[in-house]
């Protein structure tokens, strides 16, 4: 009788109750799924030829993680992508893996990465379900570009350059995704 009412009662939760209802060793291998999630969609990719950065769907999973697991556990899923993925494992893009990806031009962009899913979270944790997903969708995504502009200049590029090969190219499409990754979560949240 008891296990049915807890089946019951978890049945009823929403994917970030769900989530938190979760013991930490649980918790931490949903953060690896989502991390793994994300090298998955790093695959997903179209080169630019104007630019080192190529378009690719990390940003959903970024944000899904945020918002479905929440600050603290989405920016942790998202460490666990940059330290498995610096230690070799092939999930950044291009089937590839290395410490140099971190130390190069997209490196800033993997470190907005651990923000972006942490802000996501934070917000959607605050704000009510359909704005804090929006909201926490777009405030991602422009932490994402701050960290990636910054690593673009410390690469070596001025920071108009930056813009222009970083942030200018994806801006439609990195919305777009965000969009749909808020949209999603808010009605999965």
């Amino acid at each position: 009788m008891e296990r049915t009412k807890t089946l019951t009662g978890w049945l009823g939760m929403n994917l970030y109750e769900r989530f938190q209802s979760l013991s930490v060793p649980q918790k931490a291998l949903v953060a690896l799924g989502a991390a793994a999630l994300t090298g998955i969609l790093a695959q997903i990719r179209v080169p630019l030829p104007f630019t080192p950065v190529p378009l690719t769907l990390q940003v959903m999973g970024v944000v899904g993680a945020g918002l479905l697991l929440g600050s603290l556990w989405g920016a942790i899923s998202m460490v666990l992508y940059a330290l498995i993925g610096a230690m070799g494992m092939p999930w950044f893009t291009g089937m590839s893996g290395g410490i140099h990806h971190i130390l190069g031009p997209t490196g800033g962009y993997i470190v907005g990465f651990i923000v972006g899913a942490y802000i996501a979270g934070l917000l959607a944790e605050k704000m009510g379900r359909l704005s804090g997903s929006i909201f926490g969708s777009l405030a991602a995504i422009l932490s994402i570009y701050t960290f990636g502009v910054l690593g673009l200049m410390l690469y070596g590029m001025d920071i108009k350059t930056a813009i222009a090969a970083g942030v200018l190219p994806f801006v439609v499409a990195d919305l777009l995704k965000a969009l749909t990754a808020g949209g999603f979560c808010a009605v999965a949240r």
